[in-house]
């Protein structure tokens, strides 16, 4: 070791220790949120249940059906998961009250929302649409759903896809994260590209007392605040940059230990020669 440099294997034990806190602490302290995934909130109902799972094997590492849905230009149309099920939503029949103006279109079809009363923000909550001809429902039609925008310029916000069952309904789960007390909501069948046949818009009043993110539960210990944190943290740093500091004394101090001992050389050459 050379001479004055400071080193202590108590000092290692103190930063351990203050890192094995800080780390610990990092783990009840914060909050924790999970963000609901973009894509898992336009997957129809039966297929969402899986969440990540569906198109994750370790996130973000894609499995089959990710790559499938990736190449599938981030649609579910005609996609199905490795149990066999389908894109096509399972309908829970006529619950809800139909609401919103239907258009008849070029194949002399009629779109109809049906919508709760009420949707709490951030709660998971079902889009249904209702497909008919001449008043008999329509089965195959692929049914998009869109949520009215006004960001600088009005637009609409693709919500997800799903196809009419026998009932004529199609269905999707949604999550309102608009900040507004109204959400409109449009139901489209097209035509063609960009052609639509039919559509049908609503609006539903939005409660905004709904979370945003999903909290993760963790322990909570009252008496420790968020300072205890900094302090600890700063402790560390302090004590890291001592120990860089001193890193780079050791030039410093080797240069003076050889230059003290080329002294005591040239000092017992005097005085032998005395």
């Amino acid at each position: 070791m050379v001479r004055g440099f400071p080193y202590s294997r108590r000092m290692e034990a103190v930063i351990c220790i203050l890192f094995g806190l800080v780390v610990a602490l990092g783990l009840v302290l914060p909050s924790v949120a999970m963000a609901r995934p973009e894509f898992l909130s336009r997957a129809p109902a039966n297929l969402s249940s899986r969440g990540c799972n569906l198109c994750h094997s370790q996130v973000p590492s894609l499995n089959d059906f990710g790559q499938a849905f990736k190449q599938n230009s981030f649609s579910f149309a005609g996609l199905t998961d490795q149990g066999g099920r389908s894109e096509t939503p399972v309908a829970t029949g006529g619950k809800g009250a139909v609401a919103g103006a239907a258009t008849q279109g070029d194949k002399g079809l009629q779109v109809k929302l049906m919508l709760p009363a009420e949707v709490v923000r951030g709660e998971k909550t079902g889009l249904k649409a209702w497909v008919t001809a001449g008043g008999e429902p329509v089965d195959g039609e692929q049914v998009r759903f869109y949520e009215e925008t006004d960001l600088f310029i009005g637009g609409r916000m693709y919500l997800g896809e799903a196809t009419t069952n026998a009932e004529g309904m199609a269905e999707i789960d949604y999550w309102p994260m608009a900040t507004e007390g109204e959400v409109k909501l449009v139901a489209q069948v097209a035509a063609g590209a960009d052609i639509p046949a039919a559509e049908g818009a609503a609006t539903f009043p939005l409660v905004a007392a709904g979370p945003l993110v999903e909290p993760v539960a963790r322990l909570e210990v009252p008496f420790l605040g968020g300072w205890l944190v900094f302090v600890l943290v700063g402790a560390v740093w302090a004590i890291y940059l001592y120990s860089v500091y001193s890193a780079l004394q050791i030039r410093r101090l080797g240069r003076e230990a050889v230059e003290e001992k080329v002294a005591q050389a040239r000092q017992e050459r005097r005085y032998a020669s005395i």
